[in-house]
């Protein structure tokens, strides 16, 4: 996928052992914006080789419902089964988290969203 603009996110990648460590940041996000970072994402996984992913989200004006359901719905079919997300969002309410959970969860990815670190990687690396 090639896109023409450069993203309106800063996104850090560090391999560790196991696992992709990603860090988002980011003013505010949209749906494009949204499927575009899930995107580039699994195109990370999948050249490192590594199903497996903590991100850490920091991002100020983010989806609501429909956008994080369209989201979602649009990049599950990207998924490898073998592939888990632990999302690491300290500014999330518990209804944002439970919607993100269950769309993914129905669409049978394995995500999780946390609001620490500690619990995220516990998640992920067991």
């Amino acid at each position: 996928m090639t896109y023409l603009t450069p993203p309106p996110y800063q996104l850090n990648l560090e391999h560790v052992p196991n696992y992709l460590d990603i860090k988002v940041q980011a003013e505010s996000i949209d749906t494009y914006r949204a499927i575009r970072l899930w995107s580039e994402i699994i195109l990370l996984m999948e050249r490192h080789n590594v199903p497996k992913v903590i991100i850490e989200r920091n991002i100020g004006i983010t989806l609501d419902s429909a956008q994080t359901y369209r989201t979602i719905t649009e990049v599950a079919p990207l998924v490898r089964s073998e592939m888990k997300f632990a999302v690491v969002d300290a500014n999330a309410d518990d209804y944002s988290i439970e919607f993100e959970e269950l769309v993914a969860s129905n669409r049978r990815m394995a995500l999780k969203v946390f609001a620490d670190r500690d619990r995220a990687h516990t998640w992920l690396t067991t």
